[in-house]
């Protein structure tokens, strides 16, 4: 995830981090309910905060034109 420049490339990588990281806690710890109503706050928490990602990466690209972050960041200091 570190040496991508895509901004979207990037939200994904982070969002199926958290997903395996979720199915990792809910397979191991089967037997217990409130780690498994706990994995699905996560879970909601997660689809929230992914859908806010692309959000601002959508104003971003309607800004500055480019889905790379280091493209993005030149036409950002060159604006200000």
């Amino acid at each position: 995830m570190i040496t991508r420049r895509n901004m979207v490339k990037s939200i994904i990588s982070i969002t199926v981090m958290q997903t395996g990281i979720i199915l990792f806690f809910i397979d191991s710890n089967h037997q217990d309910p409130l780690s498994e109503a706990l994995m699905i706050t996560a879970i909601v928490i997660g689809v929230a905060v992914t859908a806010v990602a692309l959000m601002i990466f959508i104003h971003l690209y309607h800004l500055y034109g480019t889905t790379n972050w280091k493209r993005l960041l030149q036409k950002r200091r060159r604006d200000l």
